[in-house]
């Protein structure tokens, strides 16, 4: 697998990387299928994995599944983005702070924004800012 320097930050980073989103269809319970996937992806020299708060599961199924593996990998998540179940405003700094993961009754089940809760968890590699579609609104 070859690798390349993500932008200016000095992280080698593999050419393909895995998106999560798919991943956070899963049940927690599922976690071997994800653990198989993730460890599957490490073994064969993919080191890149993006995810973020609105991909469902994936960002607890991932923290779960390669927690004992976490020098070998680069993660990138995004935050911002309200999805169908939260009634906050996209982009927000207020949207940022307040995200409610799905499954956890009434938000945050740490009571920590989700970008600290990562760091101190997985500690998250890069983070973005997804952009808006085509056409949307800038205000």
């Amino acid at each position: 697998m070859q690798h390349r320097t993500l932008g200016n930050t000095g992280l080698k980073v593999s050419r393909l990387g895995v998106g999560l989103s798919e991943l956070g269809d899963l049940r927690l319970e599922d976690e071997g299928i994800a653990a198989r996937v993730l460890n599957t992806a490490l073994d064969n020299g993919i080191n890149f994995f993006d995810t973020a708060a609105c991909y469902g599961n994936s960002e607890e199924l991932f923290g779960r599944s390669l927690a004992n593996r976490r020098d070998e990998y680069v993660l990138s998540t995004k935050a911002g983005h309200a999805w169908s179940d939260d009634n906050g405003e996209s982009w927000t700094a207020e949207t940022v702070r307040r995200r409610r993961y799905p499954g956890s009754a009434g938000g945050q089940a740490s009571g920590q924004d989700p970008l600290h809760r990562l760091q101190q968890r997985q500690r998250v590699d890069a983070v973005g800012r997804r952009k808006r579609a085509v056409g949307e609104p800038l205000d």
